[in-house]
C-alpha cells in the first residue's frame, strides 16, 4: 500500500468521537496502514532509509566486492612451448604459478619468499611474499631470469641467488608498442613515427613530413584519442603496417576546462554523421631494417574497422593478417556505410594490392559479433585460402574460400546459432578452433562453448566461371563487380548467395565437436600451437572452475576452483536469471534480477531498471560468475529495490534480425521490450511493483533513460540519465552511421533521417522525474548533446533535475558522489523516504 493511499485514507475518514468504540477503531486502522497488522496485501518499502542502510549497500560497490572471489579470474600467460604461468588471488594475497601441460605439473614461478626477501633489501621497504609488488613479468636469460616493473622502475632478478638488479637497458619510450620479439620501441614524435633499438637506445624515424592533422599511426578517432600509435608488427618484428591519417579539413569539436581566471580551450578533429570531410587512411607498410617506406597503391580508406568499436583489438590494428615472413599483407576495408567489406593482399615489398573479395550486407556487416572482438577472417597463406565469417543467414558462420580467385570452397559452420571468436587454426591439420553460443539445445543461448571442426576438403573448390558454384539455399542472384572486375562477391541483402549467378550443389558440411561440456559459460585460452587451452567455466551463480584441457577436449589437470566465503561474509545476493517475452510476445529475452539482502516475499518493492542498450553489447554483459555489475546493481538493490538487467532487441550475439531489429530508429533502444519485461515480471512476482518503476543508465543507457521517460510517460516514475548521447546527430559519425544510416544533408528533402533519434525533440512529453548529468570534459559524448534536451526542457517550462561535473570525462558514472545522487534520488522518488543528509562513501 503506497504512501499516497495511506494519505487518502487517513484524510477521508472523519472523527465521530459520540459514537462508541470510535477510538479503538481508529488505533486498528493505524496499526493496518503502518502494516503491524496485515490484512492480506504486500506491504511496500516506503519509510525512512538510514545511514545504515547507505552503508550497507557501499559496502557491496564494485570496487568493495571485487577482491573478495579468491582462486579465479585465470589468465594464462602462455610461452612459446606451449607452458605459462598466471598470477590468481589467494587468501594470503597472490600468488604465481608455472604450468607444464606435457607433464600435467604446476610449480611456483619462482620462490616467492627469496623473491620477497630480495625486493626488501633493494626497496628498503616491507614486502611480503604474498604480495609482491608487481602484477606481471616475463621470464629472461633462458629463465634464468625475471623483469618486472616496481613503480616505474624496471628491475631483473636471477633465479639462482635472487639477487635483484637495475638491468640497465634503454628506457622504454612512453606510449610505445614493443614488437613481437621485443627488440624494437614504435612511437609517435612529432607526427611521425619513430622505433627505439631496445638494445643500444638508438631512436630512429621511420617516417618524415608527418604534420598536425597529417601524421603517422596517430590515433585520433573523435571519441577516442591516444598518443599510442595504432599499427601492427609483422611476426618476425622486421616490418609495421600502419596509415597516414587524414584529417586535415574535419571539422572541429570544443571543449572548456574550467580553470581559475580563464578556462583553457581544447579543439580536435571529430566527424559527425553526414559531414563531407571525414578521416581516412593512407595506408603504408615501413621496413625498420632498411628503413625503407612503402604505400600501398590502394585509395584512401574510410576510418573503420569490420566489427563494432573503434580502430584496435589489444595493441594491434586489427583487420590485418600477415603472411609469417612478412612478405605479404592482407588486409579488409570497410565502407563508410558498413554495408560493404573488401579482402586485400599486398606485396609489402612493391606495395601492389590485390583484390581478393568482397562482399555486402544490409544493414550492416559485423566480422564479431561483440564488441572490440577480434575481426573473424584469417588467411592461410600457405593453403592459399582465407576463412570468412558472414551473417549472410541470418546466423554468424565461417566460410572456406580458396585465396587467388575466391571461390567458395565450403561452409565450415552451419545452423541457427553464432560463431563468436575464431581462436586457433591448424594450418597443418586443418583444423578450426572457435567459441559459439546458442549451439547447445535448452541452454542459455548466451553462454559460450569451445568447439573444434574441420576445414572443407580443398579437391571440392567450387569455381566461380563454372556452373556448380555452392549456394546456401540453392538460388543465386546477380553479382555487381562493377567496382572489382571479375572477383567473386556476395550481396547478402536478400540473404542469397552466389560467385557466378548459378546454381549449384551442396557439401557435407563437419559437425563441429563439443570440447566443453558443462552447461556453464566458458572463457577460453589457446595455447600457441592449439594442443592445449584452459577453460575457466561458471555461471551467474556458480562460481569458476579452471580446467586445463587439451584439444580433444579430454582433462589435463585442475588449475583452480574459485571460492566465495569472503563475498558470502558480505551481503551481497546471488543474481537471478530469468526469461520474458519481447514486445510482440514472441521472442525470449534473458535478463538478471537483483534483490536485497533483506529480500521479504510478502512485501512490495520499487522496479529499477538498469540498462545499456547496444547495439554492440547488452545490459548485462558476461554470463560467467562476477561479483561485479554494469550500474552497481548489487549496492543499489540493498537500498530496498528490485534492479533488473535485460538484454532487448537490437543487442548482438543472437540472430541478425534480432540485432538489427530498430537499425535506423536508435531512439527504440529496445524500451518496449523492457517495458514488456518488467510488467510480465509484476504479473509473475506479487513482490516486484512495476507501477513504481525507475530507469538509469550511462552513454548510450543514459540515452536510453532520456527516450523512456519522454517516449513513455507515467511509465517509469524516475530516470537517471548520464552522458547521453541525446542526439546522434552530435555523436561520431562511425556511430550514428553505421546503426542510423547515412546522413547527407544537402540531400535532405523534408524529413531528416536522424531526427527520429533527436529525443530532446520530445521534452514536452515529460511527466515523471528526471536527473541528468554529463562531464564538462567528456570527449566521447559532447556535452552539447545533454545541453540540447536541458535548452528544450526549459522552453517546455519542465521541472527537471540537472548534475554537472566539471572537467570529468566520459567515465564519471561510478565516482561516489554521482552514485550517491543516483541512489538519492530513486529513494526519494520511488521509495519516497529521505535519503541520509549528503552520505559520504569511505
Amino acid at each position: 500500500m503506497s504512501l499516497l493511499l495511506k494519505k487518502e485514507v487517513n484524510c477521508g475518514v472523519e472523527a465521530e468521537p459520540n459514537k462508541p468504540f470510535a477510538g479503538l477503531f481508529f488505533a486498528v486502522l493505524l496499526l493496518i496502514l503502518t502494516g503491524f497488522i496485515g490484512i492480506g496485501e504486500k506491504t511496500d518499502q516506503s519509510g525512512v532509509v538510514t545511514e545504515q542502510d547507505y552503508r550497507r549497500a557501499e559496502a557491496l560497490l564494485n570496487r568493495n566486492v571485487q577482491a573478495k572471489v579468491l582462486y579465479s579470474d585465470i589468465r594464462p600467460q602462455w610461452l612459446d612451448d606451449d607452458r605459462f604461468w598466471y598470477r590468481v588471488r589467494t587468501g594470503e594475497g597472490f600468488r604465481f604459478y608455472l604450468v607444464n601441460p606435457e607433464t600435467a605439473e604446476r610449480d611456483d614461478a619462482f620462490d616467492h619468499d627469496e623473491l620477497a626477501e630480495s625486493l626488501e633489501e633493494a626497496l628498503g621497504r616491507n614486502i611480503r611474499a604474498s604480495d609482491l609488488p608487481f602484477s606481471t613479468f616475463r621470464y629472461v636469460k633462458g629463465e634464468s631470469a625475471i623483469r618486472f616493473v616496481i613503480d616505474g622502475d624496471r628491475w631483473e632478478c636471477d633465479l639462482d641467488q635472487y639477487q635483484c638488479v637495475d638491468p640497465d637497458l634503454p628506457d622504454r619510450p612512453p606510449n610505445s608498442l614493443l614488437s613481437p620479439d621485443r627488440r624494437w620501441a614504435a612511437y609517435i614524435r612529432d607526427h611521425n613515427l619513430w622505433v627505439r633499438d631496445m638494445e643500444n637506445g638508438d631512436d630512429i624515424a621511420l617516417t618524415e613530413g608527418g604534420e598536425q592533422h597529417y601524421g603517422f599511426a596517430t590515433n585520433s578517432q573523435g571519441w577516442f584519442r591516444s598518443d599510442r600509435p595504432v599499427l601492427n608488427w609483422s611476426p618476425d618484428s622486421r616490418k609495421i603496417a600502419t596509415y597516414r591519417l587524414d584529417e586535415r579539413d574535419v571539422a572541429e569539436m570544443h571543449l572548456l576546462e574550467t580553470a581559475e581566471g580563464r578556462p583553457v580551450h581544447e579543439s580536435w578533429p571529430y566527424a559527425l554523421p553526414g559531414d563531407d570531410k571525414v578521416p581516412m587512411h593512407e595506408r603504408v607498410v615501413l621496413d625498420v631494417e632498411n628503413r625503407t617506406k612503402v604505400w600501398l597503391d590502394i585509395e584512401p580508406s574510410h576510418q573503420r574497422t569490420s566489427n563494432c568499436c573503434g580502430l584496435e583489438r589489444g595493441d594491434r590494428w586489427a583487420d590485418i593478417d600477415w603472411r609469417d615472413d612478412a612478405s605479404e599483407l592482407a588486409f579488409v576495408t570497410t565502407s563508410r556505410d558498413y554495408r560493404e567489406v573488401n579482402l586485400y593482399i599486398a606485396d609489402t615489398e612493391t606495395g601492389s594490392v590485390r583484390h581478393v573479395y568482397r562482399e555486402k550486407e544490409e544493414p550492416f556487416f559485423e566480422s564479431n559479433l561483440t564488441s572490440r572482438g577480434v575481426p573473424n577472417w584469417r588467411v592461410l597463406f600457405d593453403r592459399k585460402t582465407f576463412l570468412w565469417f558472414s551473417r549472410r543467414d541470418e546466423w554468424g558462420h565461417l566460410y572456406y574460400h580458396r585465396l587467388d580467385d575466391a571461390g567458395r570452397i565450403g561452409r565450415i559452420t552451419s545452423g541457427e546459432w553464432n560463431v563468436v571468436d575464431l581462436l586457433h587454426v591448424d594450418e597443418q591439420m586443418g583444423t578450426v578452433f572457435f567459441t559459439a553460443v546458442g549451439k547447445e539445445p535448452e541452454r542459455d543461448p548466451y553462454r559460450t562453448h569451445f568447439y573444434k571442426t574441420e576445414l572443407p576438403d580443398g579437391n571440392n573448390a567450387d569455381s566461380p566461371n563454372e556452373d556448380n558454384a555452392e549456394l546456401l539455399d540453392g538460388n543465386s542472384v546477380p553479382v555487381d563487380n562493377s567496382r572489382t572486375g571479375d572477383t567473386p562477391s556476395i550481396d547478402n541483402r536478400t540473404g542469397d548467395t552466389s560467385s557466378d549467378g548459378t546454381t549449384g550443389r551442396h557439401y557435407a558440411i563437419s559437425e563441429p565437436l563439443l570440447l566443453t561440456a558443462e552447461d556453464a559459460n566458458h572463457e577460453i585460452s589457446v595455447s600457441p600451437s592449439g594442443r592445449f587451452f584452459v577453460d575457466e567455466y561458471s555461471g551467474f551463480r556458480s562460481p569458476s572452475v579452471t580446467m586445463l584441457r587439451s584439444s580433444d577436449g579430454s582433462d589435463v589437470m585442475p588449475l583452480e576452483e574459485a571460492d566465495i566465503t569472503p563475498l558470502e561474509e558480505t551481503a551481497w545476493t546471488m543474481p537471478e536469471p530469468f526469461v520474458v517475452k519481447a514486445r510482440a510476445g514472441e521472442t525470449d529475452l534473458y535478463g538478471l534480477i537483483y534483490k536485497p539482502s533483506d529480500f521479504d516475499s510478502t512485501k512490495s518493492y520499487p522496479v529499477v531498471v538498469n540498462l545499456y542498450p547496444g547495439p554492440q553489447i547488452g545490459s548485462v554483459g558476461t554470463r560467467s560468475f562476477t561479483p561485479v555489475r554494469r550500474g552497481q546493481t548489487h549496492a543499489l538493490a540493498e537500498l530496498g529495490f528490485i534492479v533488473v538487467q535485460m538484454d532487448a532487441l537490437g543487442t548482438p550475439l543472437r540472430s541478425r534480425s534480432f540485432h538489427t531489429h530498430w537499425y535506423g530508429d536508435m531512439s527504440d533502444n529496445g524500451l518496449e521490450d523492457q517495458i514488456a519485461g518488467i510488467r510480465q515480471l509484476g504479473e509473475r512476482h506479487d513482490w516486484l511493483d512495476s507501477d513504481r518503476a525507475g530507469i538509469y543508465g550511462h552513454s548510450g543507457g543514459g540515452y536510453a533513460t532520456a527516450s523512456a521517460l519522454l517516449r513513455f510517460p507515467g511509465v517509469f516514475k524516475a530516470g537517471v540519465a548520464s552522458a547521453g548521447n541525446m542526439d546522434n546527430r552530435g555523436y561520431t559519425f562511425y556511430w550514428g552511421e553505421k546503426y542510423q544510416g547515412l546522413r547527407n544533408v544537402e540531400e535532405v528533402e523534408g524529413e531528416d533521417p536522424y531526427k527520429s533519434q533527436a529525443i530532446w525533440k520530445k521534452a514536452g512529453q515529460l511527466e515523471d522525474h528526471l536527473l541528468l548529468s554529463y562531464g564538462t570534459m567528456d570527449n566521447n559524448v559532447h556535452p552539447n548533446m545533454t545541453l540540447l534536451l536541458v535548452n528544450e526542457l526549459i522552453r517546455e517550462n519542465k521541472d527537471f533535475d540537472l548534475l554537472v561535473m566539471p572537467n570529468r570525462n566520459h567515465g564519471y558514472a561510478n565516482e561516489s558522489y554521482h552514485v550517491r545522487r543516483t541512489w538519492d534520488y530513486f529513494v526519494r522518488h520511488l521509495l519516497k523516504a529521505e535519503p541520509p543528509h549528503e552520505y559520504e562513501f569511505n
